[in-house]
């Protein structure tokens, strides 16, 4: 394995609690070969453990995996495609994540919320009722940083593509899908 290929997949298996290692092993088995390493990642507690997430990977979209991967496993493919460098790709896995109860699920969903593709904060505002109101708190509560990162995000997305799309903040979609999750304390909304 080219030493490239090493400090792509040694993000991948970074971006999950060390217990799932099995199930990366078998997504990283079926993953095609990166254009070139993940970007920078920003780390999330999940649980008791710091996972480490890239921000952006540059691998070719896969055509759907085989019966080979468990649903984990397809869920795991998916979370690595959300971080996609293509919005478009980004969004098509979006629906795969928003079905999921796990708790590793969630940051890579909380990043999308911060995404400047709107279709994105669309798809997203629309199910953001059904995700789980106390896991994405919990979530919340343990990472503060992260969820001022990706509020300052949503209001500066706003502020420099949507505002006349939405012209006042409480319709956008990033800040509706931040008051569902509870991001947002009472002052938030005063744009």
């Amino acid at each position: 394995m080219a030493e490239r290929d090493r400090v792509s997949m040694a993000a991948f298996y970074r971006a999950f609690p060390a217990s799932m290692k099995a199930h990366v092993d078998a997504v990283v088995a079926a993953l095609p070969v990166a254009h070139r390493a993940p970007s920078d990642g920003f780390a999330v507690n999940v649980g008791d453990e710091v996972i480490v997430i890239p921000y952006r990977v540059y691998i070719p979209e896969s055509p759907p995996f085989d019966a080979s991967l468990s649903t984990v496993e397809t869920l795991i493919a998916a979370c690595i495609y959300s971080r996609h460098f293509d919005g478009f790709v980004r969004q098509r896995q979006l629906s795969s994540l928003l079905i999921a109860d796990d708790d590793w699920v969630v940051p890579f969903v909380l990043q999308l919320a911060g995404e400047y593709v709107v279709e994105i904060l669309q798809l997203l505002d629309r199910h953001t009722q059904s995700l789980s109101g106390d896991q994405y708190r919990q979530f919340t509560s343990s990472n503060p940083l992260f969820i001022e990162r990706t509020k300052a995000r949503i209001v500066s997305y706003w502020n420099c593509y949507y505002r006349n799309q939405y012209p006042n903040f409480r319709n956008y979609p990033g800040y509706r899908i931040g008051e569902v999750l509870g991001m947002w304390n009472s002052a938030a909304g005063e744009l």
